[in-house]
C-alpha cells in the first residue's frame, strides 16, 4: 500500500509488526484502541514525501503483533519497554526520535515521555490529555465515582465478561458504534487491546516513582472540539488552565 513496508521485529520479547515507510529523521506513529498501524496511513504517506523515516508498529496484542496470553502483560512498563526496543531496532544512529499517538497511544507516549525523555526528540499527542498520578486514589476508583459502574472502561475489567456481550451483539455492529468505522479492510476487534484497560490500576501501583514527575520534552497537544474526550465533564478547564503546569516550561 503506497510503497508501505511491512515486517516483524523481536523487541522485549515479543513478535512486532510495523509499518515504515521513507527515508530521514524518525518519526514513531503510536496507534489506539481499537486500531492498528493503518490508522496512521495517510499520515506516513505525507510525512514520508516531506523527507520523514515513519514507523507504525501494531502494539501488543493487536494486529499481527504477539499476544501475550496474561492479561498482566500489557502494563505501561510492558508496552513502553516494547517500543525502546522497538527504537534500538529502527532509530539506528538516532538517539532521539518525533513521537505521536493518539488514545490509548498518546497515553502511551505520555508514559514514554516519563519513563524514557531521552528517546523523544518531541511528542504531538492528540486527544487524550496528560494525566498526573494521583497518589491518593486508584484510577477505577475515580471513574466510578464519576461515572459509576457502568462505565465502558469499568465493564471492560472483568476478563471474558466483554468479551462475551460483543460477540452477543456482533463485532461489525460494536465497531461501527464504537468508532464509526470507515475502514475498507475486515471489521476487527483486538482481544489484547482490552487488557490495556485492565491494567490501570496494576499500572498506577507500579508507577509509584513518578509521583509528581513532570513531561520533560517539547509537547503539542491536539484535540477537537467535538472530540468525546474534549467535551467529557470537567476536560475543557484542566486542558486550558491546569495541564500545562505538568510539563516542564
Amino acid at each position: 500500500m503506497e510503497g508501505i513496508e511491512h515486517r516483524r521485529v523481536n523487541v522485549n520479547g515479543i513478535n512486532m509488526h510495523i509499518a515504515e515507510k521513507g527515508e530521514g529523521p524518525l518519526i514513531l506513529f503510536i496507534h489506539g484502541f481499537p486500531d492498528l498501524w493503518y490508522s496512521w496511513h495517510h499520515q506516513i504517506a505525507a510525512l514520508a514525501s516531506l523527507g520523514y523515516r515513519c514507523v507504525a508498529p501494531d502494539l501488543r496484542g493487536y494486529g499481527d503483533t504477539d499476544l501475550p496470553a496474561t492479561p498482566t502483560a500489557y502494563t505501561s512498563l510492558h508496552v513502553v519497554g516494547d517500543l525502546t526496543g522497538l527504537l534500538d531496532v529502527v532509530a539506528g544512529d538516532e538517539e532521539k526520535v518525533f513521537v505521536v499517538g493518539h488514545d490509548w497511544g498518546a497515553m502511551t507516549a505520555w508514559s514514554l515521555s516519563l519513563y524514557r525523555s531521552e528517546r523523544i526528540k518531541a511528542l504531538v499527542n492528540l486527544s487524550v490529555v496528560f494525566t498526573p498520578r494521583n497518589p491518593k486514589r486508584k484510577p477505577l476508583d475515580t471513574l466510578r465515582a464519576v461515572y459509576g459502574n457502568d462505565h465502558y472502561i469499568c465493564r471492560f475489567q472483568e476478563p471474558g465478561e466483554i468479551e462475551s456481550e460483543f460477540a452477543q451483539i456482533g463485532t461489525a455492529i460494536v465497531l461501527k458504534e464504537f468508532l464509526t468505522y470507515r475502514n475498507p479492510g475486515p471489521l476487527y476487534l483486538p482481544k489484547g487491546g482490552l487488557n490495556y484497560y485492565r491494567n490501570l490500576d496494576l499500572n498506577w501501583e507500579l508507577t509509584a516513582p513518578w509521583t509528581g514527575a513532570q513531561v520533560k520534552v517539547p509537547v503539542k497537544f491536539i484535540v477537537g472540539d467535538l472530540d468525546l474526550t474534549y467535551n467529557a465533564p470537567g476536560t475543557k478547564d484542566y486542558i486550558h488552565k491546569e495541564m500545562y503546569r505538568f510539563w516542564r516550561k
